[in-house]
């Protein structure tokens, strides 16, 4: 199996059971950005650049659209993101440099608020990293990716239970 398909089988996963937990908690919540792009279309948007070499930020869009069906609702993406197994004994989440610039220009741009969530529960904003980050890797040899990420202290997250609280489930009639 490739280092990819090692990556992306877990991530897959995770963006499965995150949508679940959501919707448990009384959320509404589906997959979004590049989970809709078709398999065969993939490759090609992970080559892609400008004529400044820039990849498309397309590539960092997050998995998940999520709603607080309330009176006053609640609209957000979300980005699940994963940790290697000896990753998860770090005191710090990475995140992907081009994933922070994505998040930061949606919302700039698209006015819509994004959360990246960890399986341990942990939840940081692109604000927050680019304001708490402590070390950028540039990805050489970090058996990832091979692109450029920030380490944010695990200390800054805020938890899912704050940023997603139980909504009150209203019966719907069939």
């Amino acid at each position: 199996m490739s280092g990819f398909a090692e990556r992306f089988q877990p991530a897959r996963a995770w963006e499965v059971e995150l949508i679940d937990r959501l919707r448990d908690r009384g959320w509404l919540a589906a997959p979004f950005g590049q989970a809709q792009i078709p398999d065969e279309m993939r490759p090609y948007l992970w080559r892609w650049a400008d004529d400044y070499g820039r990849s498309t930020l397309l590539r960092w869009t997050p998995d998940i659209i999520a709603v607080k069906p309330t009176a006053n609702p609640f609209v957000c993406l979300v980005d699940a993101k994963t940790e290697s197994a000896k990753n998860q004994a770090s005191p710090n989440y990475a995140v992907e440099v081009n994933a922070v610039d994505a998040g930061l220009a949606i919302v700039r741009d698209w006015h819509m608020p994004l959360f990246y969530v960890w399986p341990d529960g942990g939840v940081l904003t692109p604000h927050l990293v680019a304001n708490r980050w402590h070390r950028k890797l540039d990805g050489d040899g970090a058996g990832g990716s091979q692109t450029a990420f920030y380490l944010v202290a695990k200390r800054w997250a805020m938890r899912v239970g704050d940023v997603f609280p139980e909504v009150e489930k209203v019966p719907t009639t069939p």
